[in-house]
């Protein structure tokens, strides 16, 4: 079995190669950046009880052209090709109990270099952008107007002056990406509304286990302060990690209750 995922890793690799060399054009020199996985289970000192790892699956996105393969656990990266500043969108979603169960590492290149858990929504919102605008002429041309950098940095300054633990996963996407179509982006958009903080206790008061944000940099903070965000629009995915692991849904209502439900995990 791990023979056969081998071969399909270097098959899609190879077809991904040859997906940019074909888009490729004289007017931009091409270069290729070999992208790492970040390391699992990631580095969080609170917690030691991450699940295994399946694979990686990763989305890669050109503007017009978007690709999706599955890489092995024990890859530690791989190749892509780029034609200059054209924003590429790179996602690595770590598999675990054969689900997508944890938000996405990701990046934008040529900006960054490093799939990174910090980068994953700005690389989401790329991503989606293209899939937006797929039909659309020189729509990776048209990307470049955005600055992709700055929202990232943006996102980065709420995370560290939010009353509570910042999660870019539960904003409006829809009218983030609307601003980005009309290329008229605010701050604001980036500001978590509708959530609040919920004590961990209000989880462990129904099944006690370790609760994992699907967010993985909210998990250190969270275990330092014993809170977890929680919005009222968007319900917020957790891992409970008990003696039979749990995906958990926890939404709040317009009082502010918590509405918790546990779904089992595919039987392998």
């Amino acid at each position: 079995m791990r023979h056969n995922l081998c071969k399909c890793a270097v098959f899609f690799i190879l077809l991904l190669s040859s997906f940019f060399s074909a888009c490729s054009t004289d007017t931009f020199q091409k270069t290729e950046v070999l992208l790492k996985f970040p390391t699992w289970p990631p580095a969080d000192p609170c917690h030691a009880d991450y699940p295994p790892l399946d694979s990686w699956y990763v989305v890669v996105n050109y503007g017009n052209i978007c690709v999706d393969f599955y890489m092995p656990a024990f890859a530690e990266g791989f190749p892509v090709q780029l034609n200059g500043n054209e924003p590429t969108a790179i996602l690595a979603y770590p598999v675990t109990y054969s689900m997508k169960i944890f938000n996405p590492s990701g990046t934008v290149l040529p900006l960054w270099e490093n799939l990174g858990w910090q980068t994953g929504f700005t690389a989401l919102m790329l991503h989606k952008f293209y899939l937006m605008n797929k039909n659309t002429d020189d729509i990776s041309f048209f990307s470049q107007k955005i600055n992709w950098k700055k929202i990232n940095d943006t996102v980065s300054e709420k995370s560290l002056s939010s009353g509570f633990s910042y999660n870019p996963f539960l904003l409006n996407q829809e009218k983030i990406l609307s601003s980005l179509n009309s290329l008229e982006l605010s701050a604001q958009l980036f500001t978590l509304k509708k959530c609040s903080s919920v004590s961990l206790d209000h989880f462990k008061d129904q099944k006690m286990g370790t609760y994992l944000s699907g967010y993985i940099p909210q998990n250190t903070i969270s275990a330092l302060t014993g809170t977890v965000t929680v919005s009222r629009s968007v319900p917020s995915k957790f891992l409970c990690i008990s003696p039979e692991p749990k995906i958990v849904l926890a939404l709040l209502d317009s009082s502010e209750i918590l509405s918790v439900s546990y779904d089992d995990l595919p039987i392998k």
